[in-house]
């Protein structure tokens, strides 16, 4: 029920000009570096548990790629986002 706002660098172009993007995503690429920005909209899960619930959407992510293999991912750390963190996401 709301909207993301988000600067991106003028020289990231939106992918969903160049190709299909599913739309729980937002993809950027930079032509000239290899860079990307890409948002994944999950659903909201209704918990406390922190590391919890990003344990389910990156294996939720992960098994829509086809990578469910636990030797190439790990979840390093878990903590809220903190506004000093991205002044610009969470003003």
């Amino acid at each position: 029920g709301g909207a993301l706002s988000v600067k991106i660098p003028k020289v990231f172009l939106d992918c969903s000009e160049i190709r299909p993007i599913p739309d729980n995503q937002e993809v950027f690429v930079n032509p000239n570096e290899e860079q990307s920005v890409i948002f994944e909209l999950l659903e909201e899960v209704a918990a406390s548990d922190y590391a919890g619930i990003a344990k389910l959407h990156v294996n939720s992510i992960l098994q829509d790629n086809d990578c469910e293999d636990s030797k190439y991912h790990k979840i390093m750390e878990c903590v809220p986002l903190k506004q000093i963190h991205a002044p610009l996401l969470l003003s």
